[in-house]
């Protein structure tokens, strides 16, 4: 979270969800045909945003297919100029490959949460058509889902409020039984995510990565600046800090369930413990920024490539 306004996914810090229309999302997924109350998205069917090479080398070989889900933290639009780690991923790939590699970046600037890409993955059929052509899938979707919400109808009960003491004094009186409810609904959203994919891969070689989601909370001055003591503000980080453990593990969990590897962005961006501001690799406090690109494609550089490679 952080003071300026941008369009798209979280780049609405959390004080501007206490209105009407709520961003984040914990406790949403009931059923696999289901989008929970107050989320919003596009319609499930989209075109992917890119379809090109990052480069121009001529390659004797077949090309590689790329295709990319999710949320907005791969959309490099939002730090403007940079070069994102979509592109940087596939040069890297088309290197060590020798083959051009195309983008279908189907990932969405609309808030869209886990619910969205659920629907996305399993009835869109121009997504559906790519994954099953594609070499390499990259799957990152959680930013907006990862912090608990309240307001949502599933899970925890209780008002938020609009302030930031509000908010605070309500996470601080949730119980870990409606929270593992949420994380439960949302295991069991990217187990339909992971294996539609996998279905739609059948037995080809295909390089699946799912990208976990950073904590862009700490340090947001929503709080700092608030009538919050600075030790329940310190108590509160630490809460919020274990929702992210718990979210992180989750999704690795059921993506390496499904033959995913999971590369960790929050550690990357978080620090080891998890419990340093990602400011300094956002341009928003949610979306990267040239620096956070590049740490990101390094990441994503050092997966196994050699099934497809």
């Amino acid at each position: 979270m952080n003071i300026t306004r941008m369009t798209g996914e979280r780049a609405r810090p959390l004080r501007e969800r206490y209105g009407a229309i709520v961003v984040l999302v914990l406790y949403s997924c009931g059923s696999s045909s289901s989008v929970a109350p107050g989320e919003t998205g596009a319609p499930s069917s989209s075109a992917p945003s890119v379809t090109a090479s990052p480069s121009t080398t001529s390659v004797a070989q077949a090309g590689l297919q790329m295709t990319v889900i999710g949320d907005s933290i791969p959309h490099a639009q939002f730090c403007g100029g940079c070069t994102g780690f979509v592109a940087q991923y596939a040069t890297t790939l088309e290197k060590e490959s020798g083959r051009a590699v195309a983008i279908g970046d189907f990932s969405r600037d609309d808030s869209a949460g886990l619910p969205q890409i659920r629907e996305q993955v399993t009835g869109a059929t121009d997504l559906r058509e790519a994954i099953g052509r594609s070499d390499v899938i990259l799957v990152s979707v959680g930013y907006n889902n990862a912090l608990p919400d309240g307001s949502v109808g599933v899970g925890c009960d209780g008002d938020m409020g609009q302030t930031a003491e509000s908010y605070v004094a309500w996470a601080m009186a949730t119980q870990p039984d409606c929270l593992q409810a949420g994380l439960d609904a949302y295991a069991a959203a990217y187990d339909e995510i992971f294996s539609t994919i996998n279905t739609l891969t059948g037995d080809r070689p295909v390089l699946l990565i799912a990208i976990n989601v950073h904590d862009g909370n700490l340090a947001d001055p929503f709080f700092a600046n608030s009538t919050l003591s600075a030790e329940r503000v310190d108590q509160f980080h630490q809460w919020m800090i274990g929702r992210y453990d718990q979210w992180n593990s989750m999704m690795c969990d059921r993506a390496e369930a499904h033959g995913f590897v999971c590369v960790d962005m929050y550690h990357a961006f978080n620090g080891p413990a998890g419990d340093q501001p990602s400011t300094p690799l956002t341009v928003d406090g949610a979306h990267p920024s040239q620096e956070g690109n590049d740490l990101i494609a390094q990441l994503l550089g050092a997966v196994d490539s050699s099934k497809i490679v």
